[in-house]
């Protein structure tokens, strides 16, 4: 029992440090046709997704949101840590989502797909959201 509780400390205390201590969650970028996102560091554990790529035409909006806010719906699978980090894949109805945001309060680049492409949305966690969307195919 001990164990358990010593193991699922340092796990909390590794989300919460690595969820502060980087600038950057992911990486956003173009190659070809295609937007890579990849997740960097620890937030690949927490997200337990390598990467995902989005053809450029299945692309139907990239914008911006002031302030992230947070997931609806159940994670699975994931990481969430309500304020801090929301990591991975959440699911509402039909809808799917990838999130990758640091907290609820900041700004997060969100990048809308067509019904063809696995997740619906992907909101992310990048040092400088407006250029990165003004940097993204359409």
């Amino acid at each position: 029992m001990l164990v358990a509780l010593v193991v699922v400390a340092v796990v909390l205390a590794a989300i919460f440090v690595s969820a502060r201590a980087s600038s950057s969650l992911a990486a956003v970028d173009v190659a070809g046709d295609r937007i890579v996102v990849r997740p960097l560091g620890l937030h690949k554990v927490w997200s337990l997704r390598g990467r995902i790529e989005v053809a450029a035409a299945d692309v139907v909006d990239v914008h911006v949101l002031p302030q992230s806010g947070r997931p609806r719906g159940f994670r699975a699978p994931g990481t969430s840590l309500p304020g801090v980090l929301y990591a991975g894949t959440f699911r509402k109805g039909r809808a799917k989502a990838f999130w990758l945001v640091r907290g609820s309060t900041r700004p997060a680049l969100v990048i809308e797909t067509s019904t063809g492409h696995p997740y619906n949305v992907l909101v992310l966690g990048v040092p400088d959201p407006e250029a990165v969307a003004l940097s993204l195919p359409r």
